[in-house]
């Protein structure tokens, strides 16, 4: 994680390809609050994962004192003391689809976590497995291998 917060600037755009149960999300949005707000995005093929992402950073967030309103699969926060703004958008389904969809080579931060939901169905199909996932993202997109199973590749620029 200090990795990751080394590396955001206040205006940062962070993916979080693989949201998960939102223990990433929570402290990606910290991180990027605390370096002066950004954008937020984060994918989950599960519709369960983007529940439980959601739930986990709504309560981080207000209990950090972040004021959120939503709009459809956007939501935008100001943090009450600092001012600092976050823009977080959820998006539902393929990680690789939408990452070719988007201008992921301005992005600071592209996180992976790879494997199952924790407390879900370990038989969905389209789970992000192992390493050899990773030639289906968008090819120029610079990477940077993390951990074995966090797979995390950034904007060197």
């Amino acid at each position: 994680h200090r990795y990751w917060a080394a590396l955001l600037q206040s205006g940062s755009t962070i993916v979080d390809a693989t949201a998960g149960n939102g223990h990433d999300a929570c402290f990606l949005a910290a991180a990027l609050g605390r370096a002066g707000g950004g954008t937020l995005v984060l994918i989950d093929l599960q519709a369960l994962a983007l529940e439980r992402s959601r739930a986990r950073l709504r309560s981080a967030l207000e209990h950090e004192g972040w004021v959120i309103s939503t709009s459809g699969a956007a939501w935008h926060a100001r943090q009450r003391e600092s001012g600092a703004k976050l823009a977080i958008r959820w998006l539902h389904g393929d990680h690789a689809s939408h990452l070719e969809k988007m201008m992921t080579s301005s992005a600071a931060l592209v996180v992976f976590n790879l494997g199952y939901l924790p407390g879900a169905d370990m038989t969905c199909h389209g789970m992000t497995r192992h390493i050899s996932d990773l030639p289906r993202l968008p090819s120029g997109c610079p990477h940077h291998m993390h951990t074995y199973h966090n797979i995390t590749w950034h904007n060197m620029t």
